[in-house]
């Protein structure tokens, strides 16, 4: 393609985000993908890219802004204000609600590119969202020119909000760099289990009691817990951490036996990012199997999708994989696969690049 010709898309990430640390903390080797989500693909799906950068002010991004996000339930209005060069793209795109909401409604503003966004959060079913807020944002969802999506059920929502089904799509993200994450060890510890995840539809309680059990039958198993979510940890079942380095991840997905994602309902497949990591770091998964999971954990060939409540079947699953280290190897050589067929942030931006390039026909 002609660079004359390459269409210009403006990223909005979160207010916070700087991405000159970000290129740094990456040329370093401590973060995955040289953007977030891999958005720097989409250059070889013929697009120039123009990221906002951070907000300096602290006046406008921490005390303005900052009231503004939580009076409103997340979004960014007064950060979507900022970054003159946006005028000059072809297309806005925005990861989540956050930016993209306010990025969709500035399309109504002669000279505003249009907006392009992906829904997470905000189509959950008991979303913390004011209800003015709500209404504003299934408004400004009905004036993105795409909107895409993780599950057929929030396909569903996104119709029912008003936005027309030709303009939402089924991207299963996010993208997973299959080159950071990758396994670093040729055998696991034997007996460990690891989980992470902070976001509030992670049921760690429920695991808690999960591995007590798995413990009577397994003495010698154990949990590593990564979340700065509140939990009931006894001491006896293992090791909880707040918070560990993108690179020490790495190196615990490759040391665990399997992987655990307990969840609570949500239609967005919440967890999903620690599920493909896990796989991509060859190693097998067990979650609970609320609607949508079935497009990312092939069920008995990468992992066991347990059903919500069954505590049983999920002290199986665990107990099998532990007591079966080549049956777990086997799903883990599978989940691999998956990633660099289909869950890699190459794959997801070359499927986002097609959204876009229909947008701008």
């Amino acid at each position: 393609m002609d660079e004359l010709t390459r269409p210009r898309v403006h990223i909005e990430f979160d207010h916070n985000f700087d991405p000159v640390d970000w290129g740094n903390r990456y040329s370093a080797g401590q973060v995955p993908n040289e953007l977030p989500y891999g958005f720097h693909h989409l250059i070889a799906s013929g697009f120039d890219l123009q990221v906002r950068a951070a907000g300096r002010s602290w006046l406008i991004n921490r005390a303005v802004g900052g009231t503004f996000r939580r009076l409103t339930g997340g979004f960014e209005f007064v950060d979507a204000i900022r970054s003159p060069s946006r005028r000059a793209c072809d297309v806005a795109v925005c990861w989540n609600e956050r930016t993209g909401v306010p990025a969709a409604a500035r399309t109504v503003i002669p000279g505003e590119p249009p907006a392009v966004m992906g829904s997470i959060w905000m189509t959950d079913p008991h979303a913390d969202i004011p209800k003015r807020s709500m209404k504003f944002a299934k408004w400004a969802l009905r004036r993105a020119s795409a909107v895409w999506a993780n599950t057929d059920m929030q396909l569903k929502v996104l119709t029912e909000f008003g936005v027309p089904r030709d303009r939402a799509h089924l991207l299963l993200n996010p993208g997973i760099d299959s080159m950071f994450w990758h396994n670093e060890r040729d055998e696991p510890a034997n007996g460990l289990v690891l989980s992470v995840g902070n976001d509030r539809h992670r049921d760690h309680d429920y695991l808690v009691e999960i591995m007590g059990q798995v413990q009577q039958r397994l003495p010698g198993s154990r949990l590593k817990l990564i979340t700065a979510q509140p939990v009931n940890f006894p001491a006896k079942l293992g090791v909880k951490l707040d918070h560990v380095t993108h690179p020490q991840l790495r190196s615990m997905y490759s040391e665990s036996a399997v992987v655990a994602v307990a969840l609570t309902p949500n239609i967005h497949v919440s967890g999903c990012t620690s599920i493909l990591e896990a796989m991509a770091c060859e190693r097998p998964v067990v979650v609970t199997a609320y609607e949508g999971y079935e497009r990312y954990v092939d069920h008995g060939k990468t992992g066991y999708l347990i059903a919500p409540g069954d505590k049983g079947a999920f002290v199986d699953a665990l107990c099998e994989l532990l007591e079966d280290p080549e049956r777990a190897r086997q799903m883990g050589h599978a989940g691999r696969q998956a990633v660099d067929e289909r869950f890699s942030s190459e794959h997801f931006m070359s499927e986002l690049g097609k959204v876009l390039h229909s947008v701008l026909r």
